[in-house]
């Protein structure tokens, strides 16, 4: 395996570890709101504001996009290996 491909191996490798980290960093320092579910409809002269819950916060989407980047990194460089061992 040629070095250039193995740094791109390893660095893709890298960006989904970073991600997944980010992602349970973001779960743990900030969790997320839970809301829940009621049996009953609110009264007729009430209206409904919500809280402001976020579901997903700015550091777990960001630690999302660089998994989801690593994860087709990897794909593309195992593709890469896989077609290239092909050849005759």
């Amino acid at each position: 395996m040629p070095r250039s491909l193995l740094f791109v191996l390893v660095a893709s490798a890298a960006l989904v570890v970073v991600g997944a980290v980010l992602i349970l960093v973001a779960r743990v320092v900030q969790p997320v709101d839970s809301f829940g579910w009621f049996a009953y409809q609110p009264l007729a002269g009430s209206a409904f504001m919500p809280g402001g819950a976020v579901l997903l916060t700015t550091p777990a989407v960001v630690g999302a996009m660089l998994a989801a980047l690593g994860f087709a990194a990897l794909a593309g460089v195992v593709g890469f290996a896989l077609a290239r061992g092909r050849r005759t």
